[in-house]
């Protein structure tokens, strides 16, 4: 009886909060998807080298000489996680594997989405909007279960930027609530200065009772420190600000691009409450809010990449070489152009005609609709005058960031996404109708993203690393195995799992081509058969894992090895080497089949290795 009352009430909860349930399924599955590198290398790939002592590959970003990495995310998101699984390595053995390891820093990021989801029902209330539209849009956002569930500095950036809103207007609005009881205290205080009322016989009484002069004088107490409480109100609210901006700024100096908006909309509105007076506790509030992030990030990053206490205590203390700003360095190399020429620099327009209708199409051409619709029975003038200051806000907070990062050499879908917040406000608030359609198509529209970002795209690599652990850890007479990537994403190495200090484990090396030709690949191969003398082939094993748009390649005769098929990770889906649309005479079977990342074990033709 009791089992069934609880697994009742536990479907009843998971039916009404439907949309935790779905983010919670969508991580645990998990998503194969290998969105972007960043994901992993300015991130758990660098923090899994810390905690577990595995061999993992360190970026430049996070070189000692010109870091460019803030480590406190990283050791928010990663580290944390890590320690945990580390320690329930303790009680429940091999609980590290392939899988811990991907889900245990998504699952601390899915816990900090849900900051989103609280800061978007505090927008709506404060800002008049229905939350329930609000809310399913913002679930069923493939940006909300695919990014920010993800170890990508961008999501943090993103929750900070609605945090930075929210302290930003409900600011102004508790601010305006304290203007308001004040304005009424006045009204009162004023009143037996009528001299109708008080020249009336049946009043003369009561305007010369002492009780109206000392409620009089209580008032005006009251609305002293009605003031007061406003003022510091105020002072901190701008002590929040600058908190939440500079710590924002070293975790992606790209915050820069964001922030002014919320922080102008804050000013402007404080300038018509706040006596010159106050500025000045209102300038110490700022800097105090500003420093405490600065210097304690300054210290932490300092302390990862260049402290040596023994080095320091015996030479002294460099300023200029001991201590790190990282967003200083990270400006620095994106300020020069030369250093994007290898990954290739975008068009200025790319954010608006590419990334923007990736992440909002259904919602830009309803408003598109909606705009329309609106001039076409109302006319040009009657709409701009129905314009209030909260659109303009929201669409300057969408707009002019995005303009910003138009400006830099280099664009990605995740460089936006923070401006799904005031996005999914501005339409709920301009949009007053539901319509059906528009919310089939959102939710179509967002399951195909979603399948493509966290599914499909290049989904095969990660499955494979689960199974190259595995095959390593059931070796018996192999003790040297190189995995050759070929046309696809650097694989993260932590996810391996492999420690190169332990004894008694075969020797794995990861070799990455991503996007050299065929000639480079069988010289590479050449060169690790041919590193082993004679008789020693069977202590060694070399693998390669390639799309299968690729097997054209594999397929041709090689006068000293050949390659086997040994297996095939579905889905996986490859920009670089896209599937052959031509239907052949397998038909769909044979179309599908080239949506998989292959594996092949490099063979000598006159010996088979087993």
């Amino acid at each position: 009886m009791l089992l069934s009352t609880i697994s009742t009430r536990l479907v009843v909860a998971m039916t009404e909060y439907w949309w935790i349930t779905l983010r919670i399924i969508l991580v645990i599955l998990p998503q194969n998807g290998f969105v972007y590198p960043d994901e992993f290398f300015q991130n758990p790939e660098v923090i899994a080298g810390d905690v577990f002592g595995y061999e993992v590959y360190t970026p430049w970003e996070y070189n000692n000489n010109s870091p460019c990495r803030n480590i406190l995310f990283p050791l928010i998101s990663s580290a944390v996680p890590f320690i945990l699984l580390k320690i329930l390595n303790i009680f429940f053995k091999d609980i590290v594997t392939t899988y811990t390891l991907l889900i245990f820093p998504r699952m601390f990021m899915l816990l900090v989405s849900f900051i989103l989801d609280y800061c978007i029902c505090i927008l709506c209330k404060l800002l008049n909007i229905n939350h329930r539209k609000c809310q399913i849009l913002l679930t069923t956002s493939f940006i909300t279960y695919v990014f920010h569930c993800r170890t990508f500095s961008n999501s943090f950036e993103s929750i900070l930027y609605a945090v930075l809103l929210v302290i930003s207007i409900q600011s102004i609005k508790s601010a305006n609530e304290h203007q308001g009881i004040n304005s009424a205290n006045q009204h009162e205080c004023s009143r037996p200065t009528n001299q109708h009322e008080c020249s009336r016989p049946t009043n003369q009484h009561e305007c010369s009772r002492p009780t109206n002069q000392h409620e009089c004088v209580k008032s005006s107490n009251d609305q002293l420190c009605i003031e007061s409480a406003k003022y510091q109100h105020i002072s901190y609210c701008a002590f929040k600000i600058s908190l939440v901006t500079v710590f924002a700024f070293f975790v992606r100096p790209t915050f820069l691009f964001f922030a002014p908006w919320p922080i102008l909309y804050f000013m402007y509105h404080i300038v018509e409450i706040l006596p010159w007076k106050q500025y000045s506790s209102l300038v110490l509030s700022v800097l105090c809010g500003a420093t405490i992030p600065f210097v304690f990030c300054i210290l932490l990053d300092s302390c990862y990449y260049t402290f040596d206490i023994s080095f320091m205590l015996q030479y002294g203390i460099d300023l200029q070489q001991d201590f790190v700003i990282t967003p200083l360095n990270f400006m620095k190399y994106n300020s020069n152009i030369f250093n994007f020429l290898d990954q290739g620099i975008d068009p200025y327009y790319k954010h608006f005609v590419y990334n923007i209708p990736i992440v909002f199409l259904p919602i830009i051409l309803s408003m598109a609709h909606n705009l329309y619709q609106s001039i076409k029975h109302h006319g040009v003038l009657p709409w701009f005058h129905n314009i209030d200051k909260d659109h303009i806000f929201l669409t300057i907070c969408i707009l002019f960031p995005v303009m910003c990062l138009s400006l830099c050499p280099h664009q990605e879908v995740r460089f936006i996404i923070p401006t799904l917040t005031p996005l999914i406000l501005l339409y709920s608030k301009t949009s007053t109708d539901s319509s059906k359609y528009l919310i089939t198509l959102w939710i179509c529209w967002n399951v195909v993203c979603g399948s493509i970002f966290g599914i499909v795209h290049e989904g095969g690599l990660l499955k494979s690393l689960g199974y190259i652990r595995d095959l390593v850890n059931d070796s018996n007479n192999v003790t040297s195995y190189d995995f050759i990537f070929y046309h696809t994403y650097t694989p993260p190495k932590h996810l391996l799992a492999y420690n190169p200090w332990l004894t008694n484990r075969p020797l794995m090396t990861i070799h990455s081509l991503p996007s050299l030709d065929e000639s480079h690949l069988h010289n590479t191969v050449t060169r690790l058969m041919t590193q082993w003398p004679p008789g020693y082939h069977d202590k060694f094993a070399v693998y390669v894992l390639s799309p299968s748009p690729l097997q054209y390649i594999f397929d041709e005769d090689h006068d000293e090895y050949k390659y086997q098929i040994r297996e095939q990770f579905y889905p996986h889906f490859s920009v670089q080497d896209p599937p052959d649309f031509h239907v052949t005479e397998n038909g769909i079977f044979d179309f599908l089949s080239q949506f998989s990342l292959i594996l092949y074990k490099v063979e000598l033709d006159h010996t088979l290795v087993t």
